[in-house]
């Protein structure tokens, strides 16, 4: 899923952007131009290669209109249980964009959902043990992947 914007685009991040996924790393959090080849090696194992990559849930870079990837955030898929039922879930992490003064993301755009993932705008603070309606305790709790 892409969306276009006078800026460039957002879209799903695809096994051709790691190397440029690694050197946008490079730059913004360790400020060298070249990337090591474990890092691509991570990128690669990390959001497509692992368990539960999720084709429907996936990592998002914004391409300037030359092509070129200039942002980035990491979803990592996760599965958890709660009260027994088994849940799909989503992390966001390594969130990075070239320039920031310079570039404006389209926030609305890099979160949005391209599959039936539902929104959560508000949580409430939950309880520190959360309980169903009955009163009892739930747990909610990961598990573990598998090769």
């Amino acid at each position: 899923m892409a969306e276009k914007t006078e800026a460039g685009t957002v879209r799903d991040f695809e096994r051709g952007d790691i190397e440029a996924v690694a050197q946008l790393f490079q730059e913004t959090f360790r400020k060298s131009k070249t990337p090591s080849p474990s890092l691509i090696a991570y990128l690669e194992e990390a959001f497509f290669d692992h368990p539960w990559a999720d084709p429907e849930v996936r990592s998002k870079v914004f391409a300037q209109a030359d092509a070129r990837v200039s942002g980035f955030i990491g979803v990592f898929p996760s599965r958890l249980e709660l009260d027994g039922r088994p849940l799909r879930a989503a992390f966001a992490g390594s969130m990075m964009v070239a320039n920031p003064r310079k570039i404006r993301l389209p926030a609305p755009a890099c979160f949005a959902p391209s599959s039936p993932v539902r929104r959560i705008s508000h949580l409430p603070k939950p309880p520190i043990q959360p309980r169903s309606a009955c009163g009892r305790r739930q747990a909610i709790r990961s598990i573990p992947a598998t090769a």
